[in-house]
């Protein structure tokens, strides 16, 4: 089985309170060169400089370490950017972010357009086998909320199937709506209810 992890708010958290202008200028003061046109919160924290300055979320290394001991894991997340260069920059960040971290199988990174295209990116890469597959995110209200108009008509197959072998760990939450539009959502409230969940067996 394989575990897509989400990153940004799932493992991982960048910044410090406040607006964009003040955490601007905390990293300024930390010495990084940033660009004065950073108009917006993922691109600040996305920056390949700023990246590293990250924090692992309180028992996310463990937590995705016994995840690992059940399968094979990988991050699919949100990080993206017009320029490709730049965008190959961001790439190798989180990978060493990874790795530094020592979160298991660092190099194993896709890079997506959306959370709803991490599903198809997850599809797409499971699609030859019939096992299982998870992912793990904070954002799963939008996979339930957009789910069905995103794999409609041209992609209903491929939505049939993500349901009938996704399982969606809704992290941070302790209870998850009872609608869910046929996907199966488990709560994860923090890393430590890791060990309460069996859907990698």
């Amino acid at each position: 089985m394989f575990c897509a992890i989400d990153i940004d708010g799932t493992i991982a958290m960048g910044g410090i309170p406040g607006d964009l202008r003040a955490n601007m200028n905390y990293f300024k003061e930390l010495g990084i060169p940033l660009p004065d046109d950073i108009t917006d919160f993922p691109t600040l924290l996305h920056h390949p400089y700023v990246i590293p300055l990250h924090s692992a979320l309180p028992g996310a290394i463990w937590g995705v370490a016994h995840v690992a001991t059940m399968g094979s894991v990988g991050y699919f997340t949100v990080r993206k950017h017009a320029d490709s260069q730049q965008q190959s920059l961001i790439y190798e960040a989180t990978q060493q972010w990874l790795r530094q971290k020592a979160f298991p199988n660092p190099m194993q990174v896709v890079l997506c357009n959306s959370v709803l295209h991490k599903l198809i990116k997850l599809y797409e890469q499971e699609k030859d086998n019939q096992e299982p597959f998870v992912l793990i995110d904070d954002k799963w209200s939008q996979v339930v909320q957009h789910f069905d108009a995103v794999f409609s008509e041209d992609h209903r197959q491929m939505g049939q199937a993500i349901k009938e072998r996704l399982t969606l760990l809704a992290y941070g939450v302790s209870v998850v709506p009872a609608v869910t539009n046929g996907l199966r959502l488990v709560p994860l409230p923090s890393w430590d209810h890791i060990v309460d969940i069996h859907f990698c067996s």
